[in-house]
């Protein structure tokens, strides 16, 4: 179990370091896990900052999203700080600006900390998601996906919840959010579906994770949870070593970074295929945790072959 960090009440604290840390006290001191209450917290905090001055034409939520916009375009240039105070300046002109706090935990990934620290994050994003979605929902009468942009940003942070769940230790949880993930975007455009094999595997339904894996697409996400089901059907014999070969041609950084060949870096590279690796790695880390041997086998299965033909251990 990840411990959160102490929220420190100090003067040398950006604006958003408090903000954030107030998020942390509510979700995981004061138990507001739920998207409306935490979000009505929010608004509350929110409300105790200077709103900045609104661009000529620009509405509140106008605003709000060139200022998110701004931080789109400056691709991890601008100094940290200011990117933070853009954030934060978003949700204070607009508490539902949702891509403001999926920036927000897209920063924080990969962190120390990081899966605690997105939690808030990603239910605040839900919330406002939804509330912007209104009374219809993310689904249209005949019960397909609204063709919203609201709908893939809320499946987004559907899966980014449960990830952040899932590694943490708590698979039921994510088991929730994948499934729900899965109803607004049933071609699983951002591969919930192998997360969610993943999760199944982790609480020991193996024929779920079976079945869920089966339909998973056939890229590096899906593949390296193929393998790892495959592996807790098999004890890592027979077809699952084949499911780790096909898995490791698909993308030999993910196995490399397990291995120690590769340092794991927590932030995007610019380098698609490394950091596809990275984010599978992040995706297999509840399963690397959860499952006894996987991690050992997939070291072990995975290690530089010597001149000899054997394995370096």
């Amino acid at each position: 179990m990840t411990t959160p960090p102490t929220a420190r009440k100090d003067n040398s604290q950006e604006p958003f370091e408090r903000f954030m840390f107030a998020m942390l006290e509510g979700y995981h001191d004061e138990g507001l896990r739920e998207g409306l209450l935490l979000s009505a917290y929010a608004a509350r905090v929110l409300a105790k900052y200077p709103k900045p001055a609104l661009e000529s034409g620009h509405d509140a939520e106008a605003e709000a999203l060139a200022l998110v916009a701004r931080v789109d375009a400056s691709d991890n240039g601008a100094d940290p700080r200011l990117t933070l105070q853009w954030l934060l300046d978003a949700l204070v002109l607009w508490p539902d600006c949702a891509e403001a706090y999926m920036w927000a935990a897209n920063l924080i990934e990969g962190r120390e900390y990081g899966i605690v620290l997105m939690q808030p994050f990603y239910v605040l994003s839900i919330e406002a998601l939804k509330r912007r979605l209104g009374e219809q929902g993310p689904l249209s009468p005949d019960g397909a996906p609204r063709d919203v942009p609201e709908v893939t940003k809320l499946v987004k942070s559907l899966t980014g919840l449960g990830e952040a769940l899932a590694t943490q230790g708590k698979s039921d949880e994510a088991t929730a959010h994948y499934i729900e993930a899965l109803r607004y975007d049933p071609a699983d455009r951002i591969d919930t579906r192998p997360r969610l094999a993943l999760a199944l595997a982790c609480l020991g339904d193996i024929d779920s994770a079976e079945a869920t894996v089966t339909t998973a697409h056939d890229n590096a996400y899906g593949l390296f949870a193929r393998a790892v089901v495959a592996y807790c059907r098999t004890e890592g014999t027979g077809r699952a070593k084949q499911a780790l070969l096909d898995a490791r041609k698909s993308n030999p950084y993910v196995t490399a970074i397990i291995t120690g060949q590769r340092r794991m870096l927590g932030m995007l590279t610019g380098d698609l295929r490394f950091d596809e690796g990275q984010q599978a790695c992040l995706m297999l880390a509840p399963a690397l945790n959860g499952i006894p041997g996987l991690i050992e086998w997939i070291r072990r299965e995975a290690a530089p072959v010597s001149k000899g033909g054997k394995r370096k251990r």
